[in-house]
């Protein structure tokens, strides 16, 4: 059974869930696959994940050989597809005939964009840049508590109780 042919039971299975009594305007359904890889090819790990409405319910993991329900919607799915020999196997050999052969084209994508560990000079002024941060705060504290304090001893106004006429 290709993509079609699962895309097709996901679909009947959330109608018969309810899920297309009231459709959502904003309704997003998305599948991502990834390869991920361990000391180049020595490990490779194949993912095939479902969303609807930016949420994963079920994904099929080559390390674990089936797929595994994230949600209630999922669960059905998850045992529907694991019944089918076919399918399973269709998954199973991504990682050989997907992931491994393209393994350079998305290496050479992915690890030179790599961001390059800070400097000890942009280290340095990070820390800097923190503590002048905090310092600056302290002070305004500070100057605020002797403005206010000072504010209300200005403010008291003698009282007439004191008072002694001549």
């Amino acid at each position: 059974m290709g993509t079609a042919g699962i895309t097709g039971v996901l679909l009947l299975t959330a109608f018969f869930l309810g899920a297309a009594d009231q459709p959502d305007p904003d309704y997003m359904t998305e599948v991502k696959t990834e390869c991920h890889f361990t000391n180049g090819t020595e490990r490779v790990r194949f993912l095939y994940r479902d969303f609807y409405n930016k949420e994963e319910f079920v994904y099929f993991d080559s390390d674990i050989g089936k797929f595994i329900a994230k949600t209630e919607l999922g669960k059905l799915d998850a045992d529907t597809l694991n019944q089918q020999e076919d399918t399973l196997n269709y998954y199973k050999s991504q990682v050989p005939t997907v992931c491994v052969p393209n393994y350079d084209i998305w290496h050479s994508v992915t690890a030179d964009r790599r961001e390059p560990d800070a400097s000890d000079s942009a280290k340095s002024k990070m820390v800097t840049g923190i503590v002048g941060f905090v310092l600056g705060g302290i002070f305004i504290a500070v100057g605020l508590v002797l403005y206010l304090k000072s504010r209300k001893a200005a403010l008291r106004v003698p009282t007439n109780e004191h008072f002694i006429p001549q």
